[in-house]
């Protein structure tokens, strides 16, 4: 009331539920003093919005004494998924960690170039390689060492080339949507914590759009 949030009757109507619900309006803040972290009036109403763009809700229950509960709904379209976050080009896209079945790194030198098709032995094993840089038409670079995921899921088997493997992560995946759904060599996109967008690929229908662009 005090800072022209809500009106004096508004507040003498509520009920604790949506006193509690106060949190979310925006330029709301407890502090006592602004910093660089607090008391600028920006936080839960981020976080709703950000749900409400996934057609979610938030809502909060809290009892003096007993603790706060924040409870978060999100449609069942969108997935939560395992990946490792890996560089192309200075392009960065999550490969889910359901289709890794090995990540090694060889020397350059191993790869050898055979009627058009890249082979190199992993583990004993002769796999084809793909490079994701020259899969999505970005500059390639020379290095010393290959960086690759071994995908294996059914008959399909092959070595993905990335620049770095940065980082495992466990993101939500929004579909595709706006004719982006076509690019079928991404299973969707994801919102990393500091709010870049990437990626999410399909590895099945990246190994087929390779295989078409040989041909």
């Amino acid at each position: 009331v005090q800072n022209g949030l809500i009106t004096a009757e508004a507040a003498s109507a509520m009920s604790h539920a949506e006193a509690c619900r106060l949190v979310f309006l925006p330029g709301l803040s407890t502090a006592k003093k602004v910093t660089e972290v607090s008391g600028r009036g920006v936080g839960m109403d981020v976080v709703r919005n950000n749900i409400r763009d996934l057609q979610g809700t938030v809502d909060i229950v809290s009892k003096p004494g007993a603790g706060t509960t924040f409870s978060i709904k999100l449609p069942t379209s969108l997935i939560v998924s395992k990946g490792i976050l890996l560089e192309a080009s200075g392009q960065e896209y999550i490969l889910p960690l359901t289709a890794i079945s090995d990540m090694v790194k060889i020397p350059a030198a191993d790869a050898h170039t055979y009627s058009g098709h890249r082979m190199a032995r992993i583990r004993g094993e002769v796999y084809s390689l793909f490079s994701l840089a020259d899969l999505f038409d970005l500059p390639s670079r020379t290095a010393d060492e290959l960086s690759i995921a071994v995908i294996s899921s059914g008959k399909t088997r092959y070595g993905l080339i990335a620049d770095r493997f940065a980082s495992e992560v466990e993101v939500l995946v929004k579909p595709l949507a706006g004719g982006l759904e076509r690019c079928r060599e991404f299973h969707g996109a994801a919102i990393m914590g500091d709010g870049r967008v990437v990626l999410v690929l399909n590895p099945l229908e990246c190994h087929r759009l390779e295989a078409i662009e040989k041909r």
